[in-house]
């Protein structure tokens, strides 16, 4: 029905809306125009599926770009609809297209058959992600093992204990997971940006904290180059450098966005030279290296690579009362077990 000059041609059941061409035509540089139209036979798309013998399940995400018919063909897809983890979908909050669906419906449709956006449209015509919510329910339960419960507590009542100002704070918290740490900040009355990498537990953390106006959750790969325009007085850094294989320009962007004390917990090796240690992880577990690929610096690295961002920088002198968390590190360590460390850079003398 459209076309899009030298950009290609685009087609739809339905009649352009006002946002699609005329004055509030969000792309006024294609001018789209309709010229021509032909008449098809249509069939559901569990019927396509099943007469060119294609089997949902074989097909874990699915994209779907119908100019405005994406709900007329997720429930042609009957049954098959629920054999799908994850769909990358376009939406419009706007009539794009006349009679074509909207933003509330389409969504309201997919949370009705199990399925939670990760983030919220940002522009009339926009492309959300959808996963399945048993996907959420493994997410959480890997976090919730009795380990990564008191393993949060210890890290948790130490943190209170260190006698810092986390009232009222802004915070950016990196590496979330599923938000078990948020609530510490939420509760003290602060502002959370609450980020992470992995599409399966970032959905967790929208379902979570949706109705919490104080929390804020944004996809983020500090593995990668980000772009933040915010500072935060508190940056929360918890459980994730040594899920990295930058850390030396993680430290670096995340000083960038921090105006006040960046409070960081990672895994670490003895030994007082300069080493990252790199290791490999398994990408596919929720809880490891976005990438595949981790490491375990030193304790002297980590403190020249915050001496190098911050002008104060210190190791706190008690640690969280955790087997992973050693006071004395002139003994033999067990290689068997992780050993973690707290440390805090800040722009001001503490």
């Amino acid at each position: 029905m459209g076309r899009l000059d030298a950009y290609g041609v685009s087609s739809s059941i339905y009649e352009f809306g006002e946002f699609a061409n005329g004055d509030q035509s969000l792309w006024p540089q294609l001018g789209l125009t309709r010229v021509d139209s032909i008449t098809l036979s249509m069939l559901r798309l569990d019927s396509l599926l099943a007469a060119n013998n294609i089997n949902a399940l074989d097909y874990d995400c699915w994209v779907v770009d119908l100019q405005g018919v994406e709900l007329l063909a997720l429930i042609g897809a009957g049954d098959d609809l629920a054999k799908c983890n994850a769909i990358y979908i376009e939406v419009s909050t706007e009539e794009v297209y006349k009679g074509g669906v909207l933003w509330g419906e389409l969504c309201d449709f997919l949370i009705a058959n199990g399925m939670t956006p990760l983030w919220e449209p940002c522009s009339i015509h926009d492309d959300i992600l959808f996963i399945r919510d048993k996907k959420l329910d493994a997410a959480n339960a890997k976090f919730h093992s009795v380990h990564y419960i008191r393993h949060n507590q210890r890290r948790l009542e130490h943190l209170a204990s260190l006698g810092l100002e986390l009232v009222n704070k802004t915070v950016l918290e990196i590496g979330a997971g599923v938000g078990d740490h948020s609530t510490f900040y939420l509760d003290r009355g602060c502002s959370v940006l609450i980020t992470e990498g992995r599409y399966d537990n970032l959905a967790q953390l929208q379902k979570r904290y949706a109705n919490d106006h104080n929390a804020r959750v944004k996809f983020l790969d500090i593995d990668m180059p980000f772009n933040l325009t915010e500072t935060f007085q508190v940056v929360h850094f918890y459980g994730l450098l040594y899920h990295l294989k930058n850390p030396a320009e993680a430290i670096k962007q995340v000083a960038i966005h921090a105006d006040g004390i960046l409070i960081l917990e990672t895994c670490v090796s003895n030994g007082d030279d300069q080493q990252i240690n790199p290791v490999k992880e398994n990408e596919l577990d929720i809880t490891q290296a976005l990438h595949g690929v981790g490491c375990r610096p030193t304790r002297s690295w980590i403190w020249d690579q915050l001496k190098s961002n911050f002008p104060f920088v210190y190791a706190t002198v008690t640690q969280p009362a955790h087997e992973e968390f050693p006071l004395e590190w002139d003994t033999v360590i067990d290689s068997n077990i992780l050993s973690r460390a707290v440390f805090i850079a800040s722009w001001i003398y503490l």
